[in-house]
């Protein structure tokens, strides 16, 4: 969180968590290409430019050699009421 950690400090965290998860995922019951990402209040932005941006130099800047090469491409992800949803928004003034 602010201001101890700063943009692009907690994408490249979700960066690191998805390429983590993936090279898990046989041990999970899963697939690496099988992995998605739900984001919920600030967490919603953070998955959607997480999601647009995998190979991002400054969001994959955490590494370790147990995740070697692996990357942070997803499947899907859930915004759950999103800034970038524009209908949502105009409805949503509309109705006040």
């Amino acid at each position: 969180m602010p201001p101890v950690g700063r943009y692009p400090a907690s994408l490249a965290e979700i960066n690191y968590g998805i390429r983590w998860f993936k090279t898990k995922s046989t041990e999970l019951d899963s697939r690496p290409d099988r992995v998605g990402a739900l984001g919920v209040w600030s967490g919603r932005h953070q998955a959607m430019l997480t999601a647009m941006r995998p190979d991002d130099a400054r969001f994959a800047a955490l590494s370790s050699p147990s995740i070697g090469k692996m990357d942070a491409m997803l499947r899907c992800v859930v915004l759950c009421w999103p800034v970038i949803d524009l209908l949502g928004r105009y409805q949503y003034v509309r109705n006040q």
